[in-house]
Order: structure tokens, then sequence, then C-alpha cells
């Protein structure tokens, strides 16, 4: 099975036939902004277009700590929610979602923060988060060497639109002390 869950969103409704059949999570979080977007205007005229990126995280202030303080990122949304995402449950969440958009580019990041209880108790976010790190520590060494099996659990980002954003990164990771990887890709 796979980690990667596509997700359509669309202005119509599903056919009546398709619409009762469907097991609707119930949720005042919302799925995306559209705020990059604005005005939807496509000079392609694509029918279908990536929207946002959706991870899951164990400490939302962390991410936003990153994001913003070290890539220069922008905070274009952010909200807690305290409703059962079924409606036969009676559970509340205290789930907390924060969208991000990257220089130059026009897709969100979504970042979720559920409590640890609505995970299985066997291998919560923490322990897989905490799996990586431990993992990425012991191989990456260097800016130019190591590579472990987690890399391809990614997405790339090019910053050679925005004049010393990657010099101002890099110094940035390096005043805290984070271990980063360095890649080149030719660009033609």
């Amino acid at each position: 099975s796979s980690a990667i869950n596509y997700e359509f969103i669309s202005y119509s409704k599903p056919s009546n036939k398709l619409y009762k059949t469907i097991k609707w999570i119930h949720s005042d979080l919302p799925r995306a902004t559209f705020k990059p977007q604005q005005p939807w205007l496509r000079s392609d005229g694509a029918d279908i277009v990536p929207v946002r990126i959706s991870r899951p995280t164990s400490s939302i202030d962390a991410i936003y700590d990153f994001y913003i303080n070290i890539m220069e990122s922008t905070l274009v949304h952010y909200t807690t929610s305290n409703i059962a995402m079924e409606s036969e449950s009676k559970m509340s969440m205290g789930t907390r979602t924060m969208f991000i958009l990257l220089k130059d580019t026009a897709i969100e990041l979504q970042f979720v923060e559920r409590p640890n209880y609505y995970t299985t108790p066997d291998f919560t976010l923490k322990k897989f988060e905490n799996m990586l790190i431990e993992t990425h520590d012991t191989i990456i060494t260097s800016p130019y060497c190591g590579q472990d099996r987690w890399f391809d659990n990614h997405y790339a980002y090019s910053t050679w639109t925005i004049p010393g954003l990657l010099d101002r990164v890099m110094a940035k990771l390096k005043d805290r002390g984070i271990v980063y990887r360095l890649f080149k890709s030719p660009y033609d």
C-alpha cells in the first residue's frame, strides 16, 4: 500500500447516486484555502491542478518555526477544531491545521496536528518522526554525504528564481545545527 492519498476537490457536487453512498468525514477544518490560485485564471486551461500537499505533524509549532523562520514562507491560514470527524462519534479531537506557502509557489503546504490518542498506540506519528530523524542523524554526515531509505519521502522545492534564498536558508540551518542534504539537478 501507499502513503500517498490523492484528494480531488470540486466546485460541483457528485451525482445523487454517488453522493448517497459516500461516508462523509465531518470537519470544520478547511481542505484547502485556494488563496494562491486566486483569481482562478489559468492560461493553460487545465481542469485538474495540484492545490496542496498535506502532511501530518506531532508539533505544528515546530513546523511553523521551520517554515516561517528558516524557509521564509508565508502563513496563509491557521485554525483549530474540536469537533468529532465521524458523525456517530462523540469524541472531540483538538486538531490544529496550518497552511503555508513557500516563496514563488502556488501549491499550499498543509500541516495537521491531531492528538496522540487519535492514532494506534503501537505506532504513533511521533514514533515515526523520531525514526526518520534517528535514521537521518545516523546516515547523513555532511550536506554532501549520506542518503537513507527515507529520502524519497519528500517534496522538491527549486529556489533559482529567488536570489539569495538558498544561501539564507543554509545559513539558518547551520546556525541552528540542523542537518541537511544538498543535491544539484541540471537545469536546461
